[in-house]
């Protein structure tokens, strides 16, 4: 089993790797009545529950949860480590709260992080490209073409591998606490699948960037590439609007002090 939810307090929490689970429990981080769920499972186990389960069996991170081979027990009762009244319940009955889809500023901030990330590993790869092409003699064309192949490369692979991996997000993304699911059952999508939702942010930024700007006004708060590649972007935390702040700051700023570069260089001429 690859993922495992955490529901507390109905906000669903994670998705966590089996031994990060059991580390949580050794730590003392997880709660009696947390519910422990997995994609494929109707419902979910409590984790007093889930671990009386397992007996008197030293737990150790390396040990396998088998998650989907646990049922509560009978009388809720017979589990030393059930809080009173601790029981399984309906995955839908403990998600309570509705599904939040993330908003026009939370991806924009997300998206300035990204990019921040992106262009600090293309200018990297850039400057090893240039000083590698001086030696084997490159001309500036064939250095500048072979820089824009590999930047393409360094994007794709950046969205594709993150929003595609366990934890469904970007680094810009986590940071804003978002994540990139299918529309249709909200669960993990594919390489391929991100791939084209990479692809597809091409579509959006023309003409005028409309692709992204319709965001605001969808029914799930879908851009273009979205609606094409079939994800929705949840928002799984609270919204951390300090870095949504920052971004903005930092985005209108530069546009700010280049439009004020701009001017002094035309009246200085």
């Amino acid at each position: 089993m690859d993922e495992i939810w955490v529901v507390r307090d109905g906000e669903r929490i994670g998705p966590f790797a089996e031994d990060e689970i059991l580390r949580a429990y050794e730590s003392g981080a997880l709660r009696g009545a947390d519910v422990l769920w997995a994609e494929g499972l109707r419902e979910g186990a409590t984790v007093a529950e889930t671990f009386a389960q397992m007996r008197k069996t030293i737990l150790t991170s390396s040990q396998e949860l088998a998650l989907a081979s646990i049922r509560p027990p009978d009388n809720p009762a017979d589990s030393p480590y059930a809080p009173p009244g601790a029981r399984v319940a309906d995955v839908a009955d403990r998600l309570a709260a509705p599904t939040v889809y993330a908003g026009f500023w939370a991806r924009f901030a997300a998206a300035v992080l990204d990019g921040v990330v992106v262009g600090l590993l293309a200018g990297f790869v850039g400057f090893v490209l240039g000083f590698l092409g001086g030696v084997v003699g490159f001309g500036a064309r064939e250095t500048s073409l072979l820089g824009g192949i590999l930047g393409l490369g360094i994007g794709w692979f950046y969205f594709a591998l993150t929003e595609s991996g366990p934890r469904r997000a970007s680094p810009g993304k986590r940071a804003l606490r978002l994540q990139v699911v299918t529309a249709d059952g909200e669960a993990r999508i594919s390489f391929l699948r991100a791939t084209g939702r990479w692809a597809g942010r091409y579509l959006s930024v023309l003409p005028l960037c409309l692709g992204y700007l319709m965001q605001p006004f969808t029914a799930r708060r879908q851009a273009l590439h979205d609606l094409l590649a079939g994800t929705v972007v949840l928002q799984i935390g609270a919204t951390r609007r300090w870095l949504i702040a920052l971004a903005i700051f930092l985005v209108f700023g530069l546009v700010a002090l280049g439009a004020a570069l701009r001017a002094i260089e035309m009246v200085g001429r």
